[in-house]
Parts: structure tokens; C-alpha cells; sequence
């Protein structure tokens, strides 16, 4: 009976450490500095500046999920937003009104971070690549 108490109490602890482990990582990542801040920004043209509602960013960091991370509109005109990424290559790209940005290098003079690098796409297209 002993036995079987020990083994109960042993499995409820396990599962309760793992439970907490599935939570930590975020936390535990910034806190060892595996993950910085970074934040991208976009100036639609003067053409575009009217008819620019909307601009999101997808990238590695959230799983190229095209409408996660929404940037706030600033008073300049221009569009941001600061997230945390992990230290490393990563590569991400915009979307405005919801449609991609097939090739950012030719919106290079109007964006930040500075890509380090521009990388093919699987569309046709080029993403940007940061090193963080």
C-alpha cells in the first residue's frame, strides 16, 4: 500500500513538473538571454499612405502566421511593433491590407530592422533575414 502511495504521489509530481515546464519556456528563454527585442517598422510610400489600413508581420518567430502580430499606426505616419525574438538567423516579411509583400527588397528604404541578408522564398519572392 506503501508502495502504490509513493508511486501515486510520484506520478501527480512528475505530471505537475511537466505541466510547469510546458509553461516556462518563454520566461526561462528571456531570462537566460536566448530571446531580445525587436522592433519592425513600415513606412508606406507616399502614394500608398492613404490607402494603407492595415499592416501586419509574419515570420519564424510566429510561425509565419500572417495576421498575429498586427503594428500600430504612429503619428509620423509610419507602422510598428516590438516582439520578442530568439537570438539567431531569423527570417520574416510584411503584409499591408492584408496582401504579402512579394519582394521586400524593394521596400528596403522604407523598413526596419535592416535586413542583414534577403533569402529566396518558396513563392518566388524574398524575405528579410536578421540576425538577432
Amino acid at each position: 500500500m506503501k508502495k502504490l502511495l509513493l508511486l501515486a504521489t510520484l506520478f501527480v509530481a512528475t505530471l505537475g513538473f511537466l505541466s510547469a515546464e510546458e509553461k516556462a519556456p518563454a520566461s526561462s528563454a528571456a531570462a537566460s538571454g536566448d530571446v531580445v527585442d525587436a522592433t519592425f517598422t513600415y513606412k508606406p510610400s507616399r502614394r500608398e499612405a492613404q490607402t494603407v489600413k492595415e499592416v501586419n508581420l509574419a515570420g519564424e518567430f510566429n510561425k509565419w502566421d500572417a495576421f498575429a502580430t498586427p503594428l500600430a499606426k504612429q503619428e509620423d505616419g509610419s507602422w510598428s511593433v516590438t516582439v520578442p525574438v530568439k537570438k539567431g538567423k531569423g527570417q520574416w516579411k510584411f503584409l499591408v491590407n492584408g496582401n504579402w509583400i512579394q519582394n521586400m527588397e524593394t521596400v528596403a528604404e522604407r523598413i526596419a530592422p535592416k535586413p542583414d541578408r534577403y533569402v529566396n522564398d518558396p513563392y518566388g519572392g524574398k524575405n528579410c533575414e536578421n540576425d538577432f
